[in-house]
């Protein structure tokens, strides 16, 4: 979990309009703990892969300065859950100044890289299209930043390796 701890650090730097978004923080002590907690706390957990994201300007906000964005999943691999692999979920979230909210593709920006921690790759981070979904309840889904669903090329690709690991240990049993 070295990158891991890369990721958090670059997490650390959301850009400043992620601070009026507040979570709870963890009442765990350690990365793999909360990997448990939320896996235990989650209808289902997938590796998806984005295949549409369309976004428009939030009805609710008279301002302006929030979008819905709707996106599109296939899930490519089921580590907890009744999904298929090659089913599509559908993903709803807020996004914009201070919205909790995650854009499936990083717009508008809700991570950046910090030249202190990666220096010659500073400006807005580039998501892959595969992201490893925690969810509860029913479709369509939320990403939130008070989630541990993440991109698999920063923390997600972490946290599914570990819950493999913890799958094939048999330390939880994949039906929770």
């Amino acid at each position: 979990m070295k990158t891991l701890y890369i990721v958090l650090a670059i997490g650390l730097t959301a850009l400043s309009e992620a601070q009026a978004c507040s979570c709870v923080a963890p009442d765990t002590p350690s990365e793999e703990e909360q990997i448990k907690k939320e896996f235990s706390e989650a209808d289902a957990v997938v590796i998806a892969k984005v295949v549409s994201v369309e976004q428009s300007l939030d009805p609710e906000d008279p301002s302006g300065k929030y979008r819905i964005e709707e996106a599109r999943f296939v899930v490519e691999e089921v580590l907890k859950g009744t999904h298929k692999v090659g089913e599509t979920i559908r993903v709803r979230s807020v996004v914009g100044r201070g919205a909790c909210g995650r854009s499936a593709r990083n717009d508008p920006p809700w991570i950046e890289v910090a030249s202190e921690v990666l220096p010659s790759a500073s400006g807005v981070a580039v998501l892959s299209d595969e992201w490893l979904i925690y969810t509860a309840g029913q479709q369509p889904y939320d990403l939130s930043r008070c989630s541990r669903s993440f991109p698999m090329n920063l923390r997600g690709g972490e946290d599914a390796e570990y819950l493999r690991g913890m799958l094939a240990s048999g330390s939880e049993s994949s039906e929770d």
